[in-house]
């Protein structure tokens, strides 16, 4: 009587199993029902996108000044030859008083 008590024991247990299955398959069919598989996915792109521009803006907050900085000479060493060409307009263009005197030999009395 054993065996067939655990025989019983064991199919009983395989029903159980079999039920819980059914259950869960029930729940999923009404829960996809409920939100379909597009909107499951558009949800979670939406969140990892946030996740992601959340992460970006952490890093952007941690390494914002090396970034300003490097942009920033990477700025002035591409515009180098146009900067000194104004630099030089600006010299050429300042008024006399501000011009050094030429010094010639004699004119170290004045």
């Amino acid at each position: 009587m054993s065996a067939e008590h655990d025989l019983l024991a064991a199919a009983q247990t395989r029903a159980d199993a079999w039920q819980g299955l059914r259950d869960q398959l029930s729940g999923l069919k009404s829960d996809l029902v409920s939100r379909p598989l597009g909107i499951r996915f558009r949800d979670r792109v939406v969140h990892e996108m946030v996740d992601a521009v959340d992460g970006a803006g952490g890093v952007i907050r941690e390494t914002g000044p090396a970034i300003g900085i490097t942009i920033g000479l990477l700025a002035v060493w591409s515009l180098r030859e146009p900067l000194g060409e104004f630099a030089d307009w600006i010299w050429t263009q300042r008024p006399r008083w501000m011009r050094p005197r030429r010094k010639r030999f004699g004119d170290f009395w004045q």
